[in-house]
């Protein structure tokens, strides 16, 4: 009951599936939420996050408490990369668009489910 209920709610054309495949460049775009299917590892760029930036403000994750790692750069100036990992039914939202690369054991398509987000 409680389904039928929030499907009245829930716009269904908002959500679209989207196939990544693991270990290939691909460009997300900003404003652009993912929601995970299953366990996923993404990789961004350092420089998505600039030097006086808040996190919170480029990568919005819900819920707050994913994983998110940082590898610095060797002069621990900034970073190399972005790690970001999801569990099913997580999401992130990206403010910027960037390249993004999404980190897998195989190269087996992953779907997931996309909303673009206005600000």
């Amino acid at each position: 009951m409680f389904a039928a209920i929030r499907s009245l709610f829930r716009s269904k054309e908002a959500r679209k599936t989207f196939s990544v495949i693991p270990n290939q460049r691909f460009d997300w775009l900003g404003g652009v939420r993912l929601y995970a299917t299953e366990a996923s590892e993404f990789v961004f760029p350092g420089e998505l996050i600039e030097r006086k930036e808040i996190i919170g403000t480029v990568i919005d994750a819900s819920p707050q408490n994913i994983q998110i790692g940082f590898t610095e750069t060797p002069d621990r100036t900034s970073f190399s990369d972005i790690r970001v990992h999801l569990e099913p039914g997580q999401s992130v939202r990206l403010a910027k668009s960037t390249e993004a690369f999404l980190i897998a054991s195989d190269n087996r398509p992953r779907i997931f489910e996309t909303v673009l987000e206005r600000e």
